[in-house]
């Protein structure tokens, strides 16, 4: 008997489960990150209107690309996690341990954990601040120039390797990153490439049993709603886009309330973005 596939395994309705679902920004991460890093080494034309040249576009891009990064590969710049690190290497190296247990006299049956660790300087509250607003700033020009993601310089075609060649280098460099491997004709239109993996992503978390919400966005059916808001705004940009980079076309708004909601929802994603988990 003939299998019945799922309708979202047609082409560009990608399957994204729960399980991928419940960590939906990690998920995102490496796929956002292969491609910006694929996009970059194209000639881009046009800039969008708020950069004079190709290389303030491009240093943008990087900005965006340095975030999902950090974010793919679990903060390895954080300040705070690297001078503890530091502090635990001295306690090592003097032979000191980095905690040290003993039993709670009030409640019999347990133990009290002391860290031994000095006590966090007051420069590194400022360091974590400016470092995370480094990395809220360059999701948030992710978000901002989303649909500028495209170039209308037609990339050269790949070329295939042939039959006892070794592998290329980029693809061995997309596997020590544990990125997919992007090629330049899908990443000449980003936003055709990222939409239906957003859209998907998106829908499922939507739809699933959350267990947990955003305190800063309010009640759970606020929280509900902006992320409602934000697949709102994908689902508009897949259907106005054209899904062959070699035909970019500028999405057509139906109206100025439309346009308004679009901009909302890429807004609430940039700001929102590392809160997409349960």
């Amino acid at each position: 008997m003939r299998k019945i596939r799922k309708p979202e395994y047609k082409k560009n309705h990608p399957y994204i489960g729960k399980r991928n679902a419940w960590s939906l920004y990690s998920y995102l991460s490496p796929n956002l990150c292969a491609g910006l890093r694929r996009f970059l080494t194209l000639e881009l034309a046009p800039v969008p209107a708020d950069f004079k040249t190709e290389e303030e576009w491009k240093d943008a891009i990087r900005q965006m690309l340095r975030s999902f990064e950090e974010v793919h590969m679990d903060y390895p710049d954080d300040p705070r996690s690297n001078w503890l690190t530091k502090e635990c290497q001295k306690l090592e190296a003097a032979g000191l341990p980095v905690i040290t247990t003993k039993k709670d006299p009030d409640c019999p049956g347990l133990w009290q954990l002391t860290y031994n660790t000095p006590e966090e300087p007051e420069e590194l509250i400022d360091e974590m601040l400016a470092y995370n607003s480094e990395i809220q700033k360059g999701i948030r020009l992710f978000a901002k120039y989303y649909r500028e993601l495209h170039t209308d310089i037609t990339p050269p075609p790949m070329v295939h390797r042939k039959q006892g060649e070794m592998p290329v280098r980029k693809r061995q460099l997309a596997r020590l990153r544990k990125e997919p491997l992007v090629s330049e004709t899908d990443a000449a239109n980003l936003a055709a490439l990222f939409t239906p993996f957003l859209c998907a992503g998106l829908r499922r978390f939507y739809t699933m049993n959350r267990f947990g919400y955003m305190d800063e966005a309010g009640e759970p059916e606020e929280w509900n709603e902006i992320i409602g808001k934000m697949l709102y705004s994908f689902e508009q940009i897949r259907r106005d886009y054209c899904s062959s980079p070699t035909e970019n076309q500028p999405p057509v708004v139906n109206s100025s309330e439309e346009e308004k909601k679009v901009l909302e929802g890429l807004d609430l994603f940039g700001k929102y973005y590392r809160n997409l988990w349960d």
